[in-house]
C-alpha cells in the first residue's frame, strides 16, 4: 500500500477568527505516491529529534559562551559544529530584535488585510508590500550568510 503526500497552496483556510488565509492560485499541486516504508522514512524519529535539539541546545550554549567572553558567536564554528540557523540565538538582544522584526511585519499585514476587507479592496500585492518593508533586513542577512558560506565552501 502507498500513500498520497498532497503539496497544494492554492486553497483558503478559515480560522477560528473568521478569517482566512488565502495562497497563490498559480500554485501548482503534485501527488507523490510513496510507498508505506519510503513515508516514514522521510520522518525523524523520536531519538534522531532528540538528538538534533540536544546538538543544537549544546551549539548555542557555546556561542552564548563565545559571545560573553567578547568573541564572535560564529567562533565556534567547526567541522562538528555549525551556527547556521542559529545564529539569532547567541544573545537575548538578537532574538528579541528579530521577534519584533517578525511581530511587526505580521502586524503590517494584519493592519493591510483589515483596511483592504472594510474598503472592500483585493490587493494581495498590497498586503505583500507591507511586509516587504520589515522583510529587507531579513533578506540583507540571507545574502550575508550565503555569500559567507559560498566563501567558507571555496576553503574547504
Amino acid at each position: 500500500s502507498a500513500r498520497r503526500t498532497y503539496f497544494n497552496k492554492s486553497i483558503s483556510y478559515e480560522t477560528e477568527s473568521k478569517s482566512d488565509v488565502r495562497f497563490s492560485h498559480a500554485t501548482k499541486v503534485r501527488f507523490i505516491d510513496t510507498p508505506d516504508e519510503e513515508f516514514s522514512a522521510k520522518w525523524y524519529e523520536g531519538q534522531e529529534y532528540a538528538r538534533m535539539k540536544n546538538s543544537a541546545r549544546n551549539t548555542i550554549i557555546a556561542m552564548m559562551q563565545a559571545t560573553s567572553q567578547g568573541m564572535d558567536a560564529s567562533s565556534v564554528n567547526s567541522k562538528s559544529i555549525c551556527i547556521r540557523g542559529l545564529e539569532n540565538q547567541s544573545s537575548k538582544s538578537l532574538a528579541q530584535q528579530r521577534f519584533i522584526e517578525r511581530a511587526s511585519g505580521i502586524r503590517s499585514v494584519l493592519i493591510e488585510q483589515s483596511f483592504q476587507r472594510k474598503s472592500g479592496i483585493n490587493d494581495p500585492v498590497a498586503i505583500a508590500n507591507a511586509y516587504m518593508s520589515f522583510s529587507k533586513e531579513a533578506k540583507a542577512r540571507a545574502a550575508q550568510y550565503g555569500r559567507q558560506d559560498a566563501e567558507d565552501a571555496a576553503q574547504v
